[in-house]
């Protein structure tokens, strides 16, 4: 145990009682002493240059390289002897270092940290020992093991603390694999901290290294997605439409601010919504059409479902695709967002259509008919409820509906239909009046309460009205063939009635033809086929009534009657008038005087007269000498109205007796005399008088003298009457 002057030896020795012995753990010499040259030795015998005295330190000033080699206040050289140390209890150094992987961690994902706890000696430890509580936001997953340690961990998938012992750790060191899973809630920039502590029953030289800690950042990263289908598809208009929404957060990490979002298609109206919990939803007004929203601040892994419910309005067109889109957004990275999810269905509906299948075209003042039909079908591709069925008429009179079945029938399939028929009286009166009405519109109406809202649909059809109206009379001049047409004033619908060609009529007779004033036996008049009466040229006048029936064309389809009207013509057969007058120059004449009498025969009318004559009739019974009459044209085949003949004769007036001169005119149509001059009402007389030579008496003087007298006495009297009544006045 100590070196002096060039001699070892063992001087120092430690010794222990029995209950001692078990801590001793070790004993050696501590050599902290050694034969020096003098140089170097604790008692400075030398002095250094500089010093003024000896010392206890030698500043190595004087070696090359100067250098100091004795360290004050150590225990080099502090005795001459090799202190004994006797170990009483263990000494180790524990140390603890941690690593994380991934860093940054993904929330949702493992954190992993590797801890590696070492035993730097030189005893070994006991009852070592390190623990790591899991940060908040994590739970533990799993532990590596390792061959001498004990170890007590949390329950999978819970927060805790690892904790592992060993009863003596070896110098050396063991290396831990602890992995725990990060929450998906935690939000990303969160930096966790996680620190692991070492321990042991040995003395530690070094307490600064039993501790290790490890940040790690955390991010996220959610993968969303949305899905979406519609029931039923198909659907009817008019009813619920349900789509199934489902929000899916497929993690890792829960997506933050979540926002789901539906415009509803156009021709469906909101009904209702039913959202999973912690979502925040506005909707549309009941009835109304707009977008659903939803938004939730955090969407935790999972699905998230929603029922949205919308009515399809009953507008909605058969064959319709309504197409309606959801779409789901986050601010949490997502490589797919905006995620959208489309369904489509497909509208049925049911569509009306009234039709009719038995109606006339044409029908006839006053006409009825009965069995009309009106057919209201189900033209769409789904049940109608509700139908009604109703035939009408602008004109006349809609009787005895019947509808099967009746209305308002409860449902009528697709394809189906409700079939009613009805009675109509058409208006007026047959017979020859003019009706007001050209046309009847038919209507047929239907409705169905899941059809348009109830709004009826509505087809017409126009029928036209055939109407024979009562000719005004015709006047007819017979001096010539004349044709009277009967339809010009008789109409089917807003058209004439024509029966020629193309035409829109037939036309025959209604009975007999009569005639009123005729003088003979009247004219056969005849209605022709094609609407005409012909009247030949001399038919007999007088007015004559023609009765005639009008048959629509083409005639309406069986079983239903032709619709027919009847009309009276009224056709006036003028002739001419012949009227004769004479007269004679002078009238009163002595015997011998020369007579000149003229007859004048004039057509009144309104024909032009056909073979007209003038003649004197007794020509040959006028006095002896009497001239052949003078007739300048007569005869004349026709004489215009208003023009005149004449027929002049003259001769000398007889000795005896008066003379009476005949004339007379005449025409083939005059319906009075016809053409015999001498008839009544064509012929006409004068009579002249013959004048005689008779004496006039005379007065003498005496009865011319009386006479003055009496005539001065009348002149008197009557001037004195005159006078008493201006003096009375």
């Amino acid at each position: 145990s100590y070196l002096f002057s060039g001699e070892l030896g063992h001087l120092d020795y430690a010794f222990g009682s029995a209950s001692l012995a078990p801590k001793v753990v070790g004993a050696g010499i501590w050599h902290i002493n050694a034969d020096e040259a003098t140089l170097f030795d604790y008692s400075d015998e030398i002095k250094d240059t500089g010093e003024s005295t000896f010392e206890e330190k030698p500043d190595g000033s004087a070696l090359t390289p100067p250098r100091v080699l004795f360290t004050p206040a150590s225990p080099f050289r502090a005795s001459d002897h090799d202190p004994v140390l006797v170990g009483l209890f263990a000494v180790s150094d524990m140390s603890i270092t941690k690593t994380d992987s991934p860093d940054p961690v993904t929330a949702g994902t493992n954190l992993t940290w590797t801890i590696t706890v070492a035993n730097a000696g030189p005893d070994a430890a006991t009852n070592a020992a390190w623990s790591d509580t899991l940060p908040v936001g994590t739970t533990f997953v799993s532990l590596s093991a390792v061959g001498g340690w004990t170890c007590t961990t949390p329950a999978v998938g819970a927060a805790g603390t690892v904790s592992c012992s060993n009863a003596s750790l070896a110098v050396g060191s063991a290396v831990f694999t602890l992995t725990a899973a990060v929450s998906p809630s935690v939000v990303a920039g969160t930096v966790l901290s996680n620190t692991a502590t070492t321990t042991s029953g040995s003395a530690d030289s070094n307490a600064g290294n039993n501790s290790a800690t490890a940040t790690t950042t955390v991010s996220a990263t959610a993968d969303l997605q949305i899905t979406k289908t519609a029931t039923p598809n198909p659907v009817v208009a008019g009813a619920n439409l349900t789509y199934a929404i489902a929000v899916n957060n497929a993690g890792p990490s829960n997506a933050a601010a979540v926002a789901m979002s539906d415009t509803l298609p156009v021709g469906t109206t909101f009904v209702s919504l039913s959202a999973p919990g912690g979502w925040t939803c506005t909707a549309p007004a009941v009835g109304a059409n707009g977008t659903v929203s939803c938004n939730i601040a955090s969407l935790a892994l999972g699905n998230a479902p929603f029922t949205l419910v919308v009515k399809v309005e009953a507008s909605v067109a058969s064959g319709t695709v309504l197409s309606n889109t959801a779409t789901a957004t986050s601010t949490t990275p997502d490589p797919t967002t905006p995620v959208t999810a489309t369904a489509t269905a497909t509208v049925l509906a049911p569509g009306l259509a009234p039709v009719f299948t038995v109606l006339p075209a044409v029908v006839a003042p006053g006409q009825s008919f009965t069995g009309l039909t009106l057919e209201c079908r189900n033209t769409g591709d789904a049940d109608a409820t509700a139908v009604t069925c109703v035939p009408s008429a602008n004109v006349g009179t809609v009787s005895a509906v019947v509808c099967s079945p009746s209305v308002p029938a409860g449902t009528v399939a697709a394809s189906a239909l409700v079939s009613c028929t009805f009675d109509y009286l058409a208006p007026g009166v047959s017979g020859g009046g003019d009706e007001g009405a050209t046309a009847v519109v038919f209507t047929g109406s239907t409705s169905a309460a899941n059809v348009a809202a109830g709004v009826p649909v509505t087809a017409s059809v126009t029928a036209s009205v055939i109407d024979a109206v009562n000719d005004a009379p015709a006047a007819v001049l017979n001096h010539t063939a004349q044709t009277v047409n009967l339809l010009g004033n008789d109409f089917v619908g807003g058209t004439n009635a024509a029966s020629a060609g193309m035409g829109n009529v037939t036309v025959s007779a209604n009975g007999s033809v009569t005639c009123v004033g005729c003088t003979a036996t009247p004219t056969a008049l005849v209605v022709a086929a094609d609407g005409t009466v012909s009247v030949p040229a001399l038919a007999v006048a007088g007015t004559y009534s023609v009765p005639y029936r009008i048959c629509a064309t083409p005639a309406n389809a069986s079983p239903l009657a032709a619709a027919c009207d009847t009309a009276t013509a009224t056709i006036i057969v003028q002739g001419a008038d012949m009227v004769s007058t004479i007269s004679c120059t002078p009238t009163q004449a002595a015997a011998g005087t020369p007579i000149t009498c003229t007859a004048t025969c004039t057509n009144n009318g309104p024909a032009t007269a056909v073979n007209a004559v003038c003649s004197i009739l007794n020509a040959a019974s006028l006095p002896a000498g009497t001239g052949a009459p003078v007739c300048p044209g007569s005869p004349a085949a026709s004489l215009a109205a208003g023009s005149s003949l004449t027929c002049t004769v003259g001769f000398q007036m007889p000795s005896a007796g008066s003379v009476t001169v005949a004339a007379g005119g005449a025409a083939d149509n005059d319906p009075v005399g016809g053409n015999s001059p001498s008839a009544v009402g064509n012929s006409v007389s004068a009579t002249l008088l013959l004048l005689s030579s008779v004496p006039i008496p005379t007065l003498g003087a005496f009865a011319l003298m009386l006479l003055a007298l009496m005539l001065a006495a009348f002149g008197f009297a009557a001037r004195g009457r005159s006078g008493r009544a201006k003096l009375d006045a």
